[in-house]
């Protein structure tokens, strides 16, 4: 009777589908805070909110990221699809919820969940899984390092210098991107099966071994140490890079020509792009390491 007096009261009605669930960012809960000199979480994330800046670059390139590993669909779906943007709205909340983002093994997990999540949700977006799950774990640990790296830099090693002597200036017009899609139509017009090579996978090496600059060299490790110092965005030796360069694309600061030696010495000498040592050290959740 009670049941039947509320209902004339307020009337029936259909419970309303449940929205999608927001992308809350992963969190551990460390037994103890780590010891930071003193700052409490509160005043770490108030620091960090005060790098605007640099903070907002990162996370444009992290969306620029994510959007090539989800290849022509992602990009496209930014434009045209209402789903998508959104996804990369919440990524950005996000990622920004995390405060800040350090050396701590719980914030590297924080960042790398939040990420996997965003990717598995994007893939469903499109409608089917374009990776397998240890791939997409690897692709994402080279996301992480990337954005410690525009946040944060750390000086693991000395800076590359910014151009070589004698080198043309101003750098080669194009993106990163451009370069490799068209180092890959190249390849491909010389017998390589270029769908079982992934442009996210040379982007990840390119950024770890370069940082995009195409004129970049090194002067510091044991190959400068022996006169034969690596150059370009895949940071190649002249020997190595002469002996895997096509005709017609034999300049070493060219990154296109850059791009198509390092990927032909990649495959002659760990069979695929896949094998480089420093993306499995991303696939196993370790640190990149040179090739």
């Amino acid at each position: 009777m009670a049941l039947t007096t509320m209902a004339g009261q307020f009337g029936t009605r259909t419970t309303p589908p449940r929205p999608p669930e927001p992308l809350i960012p992963y969190m551990t809960a460390p037994a103890s805070a780590p010891s930071d000199g003193g700052l409490t979480a509160t005043s770490r994330y108030q620091t960090i909110r005060t790098e605007t800046s640099t903070r907002a670059d990162a996370l444009a390139a992290l969306d620029t990221d994510m959007l090539d590993i989800l290849g022509a669909e992602g990009r496209d779906g930014l434009r045209g699809s209402s789903a998508i943007q959104s996804l990369i709205a919440e990524v950005n909340a996000a990622v920004t919820a995390l405060g800040t983002v350090d050396e701590f093994r719980s914030a590297r997990t924080n960042l790398t969940h939040t990420l996997i999540a965003a990717l598995a949700r994007a893939e469903s977006i499109l409608g089917h899984a374009r990776y397998s799950a240890s791939m997409r774990a690897a692709l994402v640990n080279s996301l992480v390092e990337r954005y410690l790296e525009r946040t944060a830099p750390r000086p693991s090693r000395p800076a590359l210098l910014e151009s070589q002597p004698g080198v043309a200036t101003p750098l080669p017009v194009g993106t990163q991107r451009q370069w490799i899609d068209q180092a890959l139509r190249v390849l491909a017009a010389n017998g390589y099966d270029t769908r079982s090579i992934d442009p996210a996978l040379i982007g990840a090496i390119i950024e770890h071994e370069s940082s995009g600059n195409p004129h970049a060299i090194n002067l510091w490790d044991s190959n400068a140490a022996a006169g034969t110092p690596s150059k370009g965005l895949m940071q190649t030796i002249d020997s190595t890079f002469a002996a895997h360069a096509l005709p017609g694309h034999t300049d070493i600061w060219n990154p296109v020509d850059n791009i198509i030696a390092g990927v032909r010495y990649s495959i002659d000498r760990y069979g695929s792009v896949d094998n480089v040592p420093g993306i499995a050290a991303l696939r196993s959740g370790g640190r990149y390491v040179g090739y």
